[in-house]
């Protein structure tokens, strides 16, 4: 399984080039006001895509010491 975490919430731009198609077909979600942009439609693939494999690509934190702690 995989996961990739991080400290800090990093951005980095990217770029695809695709068929028409796939650009109309998004441009038809974006017009049907089911999302707001392509960036939005190409994330909410991507988190539908990772959760279908199983991947875990979220930051996730370690509970403190003191939150694991019970009291005695």
């Amino acid at each position: 399984m995989c996961y990739m975490l991080s400290e800090k919430k990093v951005r980095a731009r990217i770029s695809t080039t695709m068929t028409k198609s796939f650009v109309d077909a998004i441009d038809c979600l974006i017009d049907e006001g089911i999302y707001l942009n392509r960036g939005e439609v190409m994330l909410d693939a991507l988190r539908m895509l990772f959760k279908s494999y199983g991947v875990k690509p979220f930051t996730t934190k370690e509970p403190k010491p003191e939150d694991t702690d019970q009291e005695k």
